[in-house]
Order: C-alpha cells, then structure tokens, then sequence
C-alpha cells in the first residue's frame, strides 16, 4: 500500500487518497519500525500537498527521531510547530513535545510544557500523545511521578496497537511498576510488541526466555530474538547475544562474535557491555595474546572501559576498577582510589565489593 500510493504521489495524482491513506496510517498507530517508509510517503504527500499537516506531522517525526532520514531535533522540531500551525494538534504537538524533553543545540530542554504539549495531543486522541503522557509520570518528567496512572495510560495506547507502549507495559508488569508483578503478562505485552518488530519488546523477550521468565525456558528462542533486535542497533541485544556467543547459550560458541558484539554495545555506552569488554580484554578473551607486551596492553584497555562503565555508576565496574587500582592491573597502584571505589559498589550492594573491604576490617554502611 505504501508503494502503491507513492507511486500516485509521484506522478502528482490522487492526492485525496495518499491524504486519506496517511490519516488512516496515523488512526492505527505507525510504528518505529514503519516510519522510513512512512517518511517516503509523506514527502511525496508534501510535493503534491506541501501545506498537508499530517505529512508535515510525520516528517517532523522522522527528523526528530532520526527514522528514515538522519536524526536532527531542530528541523523536527521547526516542522511539528509548521503542523501545528496547518491544523495538526496531534502528533505535531506530540513531536514538539518529544523535542523539549531531550533538548538540542537551539532548543531548551522544558520538560513541564513538553507535558503539556503532550496532554493536548492525547486530548485530540492521538496516541503518541498518550503514550508521552504515560512516560512523562511514570518518570515524574515535567509532573507529579504516578505509576499506577502511567499504567492506566500505556493500557490505552498498548490497547491501540502502539508498540513502545506495549513493550512499557511489559516492563511495568515485568518489574511490578505501577501494578502487580506479572511476568506471564509482561511476555504477552513483549511478544505483541515484538510481532511488530519492535527492537528493546525483541531483547526484552529474549531475556524472558533466556531465564524462563513467564515462560518456559528456550534458549535458542532467546538468540532468535536478540539477533533480530540486534539488527535494529538496540545494546541490550547486542549485550546479551554477545554473552551467548562467549558461552555457547543457544549458539555456537564464538569468542571473536561475543567481543564484536559487545563492542557494537559498548559504543552505546552500555554499562554492562563497556564492564565485559574489560573483562574480554583483562582475560584475553577474543584478542590475541602472544606476547607479554600486547597482555599488558589489553590490561590497560581493560582498566579504560572499567572507568568508563564505573563513571556511569556502574557497581561491578566500579568494584573492577578498584580491584586494578589495589593491584595495579593496567594502572598505577593507587589504594586510597581503590578503596573509594570499593565503597561506591558496596553502597549499591555488589557484593565482591562488600567483601573486599570486610577483608581489609572495614565495614560498610549495610
């Protein structure tokens, strides 16, 4: 349907119907995976319709989230405001308050009007409005933290086939958010998700059936599932299917693939990834190690993306880094850094740290 209607678009005829097309796409909710083509479409709507505020609407959309087209929040954020203008309340409004949340260059971060841009795109029934909505007091972003009302609100959006709500709604009953903890119904709301090809709905049930969470255990189910959230770029994924690979889970074992993988995560500052990317290098795991020289080398690139997970409150890495810091793993001995490391980690309750300290007669705040 999507060719079909460019294919009118371009040749500059039946307009009405690509309109009447993108109006129906927006009642039934288009999708993250959907919105490159999405883009296609609505720039053809806007060459024969450059005034059409829905096609507007959407190409903001895809500015502003980088879908179909490189990511830039101020043009995005420009078009939802021309939208707006043309007569779009919805998803104009929606997508300017998307942009105050996170803010760019010339843009202001407002988090108390992007709700309120929100609020008046969910009362023209738009379902991104809606969902902004539910994100915004689950988090308490810009309003008063409510996660019983987030979970009110995910429900209508989830309910109207949008799939990041449905992939929130897992989360919220995944970790009892906001409602009773219930991981059979979290993988019911992942899975509708993920049948969309919704990328974190895809990692998030292959966790599930890694750990037989709400469903039975199936590990290769589970790689199915990270390979196809990997190919949409999403961390945990890569995080996690990298880990199978090390292991053997599910997959042939592949040190190199795992290291790969973690890589890709690690670049998305992924604390866990950037933590076992120093454990790979520290280990050798996946990199030659020949020679005394390219061992130490790895150490020192071990202690690096420690440093880098542990500045992100990471309490393993920080534990980690510690540890190199008291021994002088890659690094200077330094045991006054050491030690303010360990008490970082123990304070979050990791448990190796907890005992490096008690080792030494000192007793943590536990």
């Amino acid at each position: 349907n999507f060719k079909i209607c460019m294919e009118l678009a371009s040749t500059g005829n039946h307009a009405h119907v690509l309109q009447e097309f993108s109006k129906e796409a927006e009642r039934i909710g288009l999708e993250e995976w959907r919105w490159a083509d999405a883009f296609d479409l609505a720039s053809a709507v806007r060459k024969v319709l450059p005034a059409d505020p829905l096609a507007v609407a959407v190409v903001a959309y895809c500015y502003a989230a980088g879908l179909g087209v490189p990511k830039d929040l101020s043009k995005g954020y420009t078009l939802a405001e021309l939208s707006v203008e043309l007569g779009n309340k919805g998803l104009g409004k929606a997508v300017m308050a998307y942009v105050l949340s996170l803010g760019s260059a010339n843009i202001t971060v407002d988090e108390e009007r992007a709700y309120k841009l929100y609020t008046e795109a969910a009362d023209s029934d738009h379902v991104a409005g809606i969902f902004g909505c539910g994100f915004c007091v689950k988090i308490g972003k810009g309003v008063k933290r409510d996660e019983r009302e987030a979970v009110r609100l995910y429900k209508i959006a989830a309910g109207r086939n949008f799939a990041v709500a449905q992939c929130n709604l897992g989360n919220c009953y995944g970790e009892g958010l906001g409602v009773v903890k219930d991981e059979k119904e979290a993988v019911r709301w992942y899975t509708l998700a993920s049948e969309q090809n919704h990328g974190r709905a895809q990692a998030n049930l292959g966790w599930a059936y890694a750990q037989g969470l709400g469903v039975e255990k199936d590990e290769n189910e589970a790689v199915r599932l990270y390979k196809q959230a990997v190919k949409q770029n999403i961390p945990q994924a890569q995080c996690n299917l990298s880990y199978c690979y090390y292991t053997g889970t599910g997959v042939a074992k592949d040190e190199r693939e795992a290291v790969r993988l973690c890589q890709l995560a690690a670049k998305q500052n992924l604390p866990k990834a950037l933590c076992n990317l120093g454990i790979f290098y520290e280990s050798g795991v996946g990199v030659r190690r020949d020679e005394k020289e390219a061992a130490s080398l790895d150490e020192k690139e071990a202690a690096r993306f420690y440093k880098l997970a542990a500045d992100l409150n990471d309490a393993r890495s920080q534990y980690s880094l510690g540890r190199c810091l008291m021994y002088g793993i890659g690094v200077r001995v330094d045991t006054c850094q050491a030690l303010r490391l360990y008490h970082l980690a123990a304070n979050q309750g990791y448990e190796p740290a907890v005992e490096a300290l008690e080792k030494r007669g000192i007793r943590t705040k536990q």
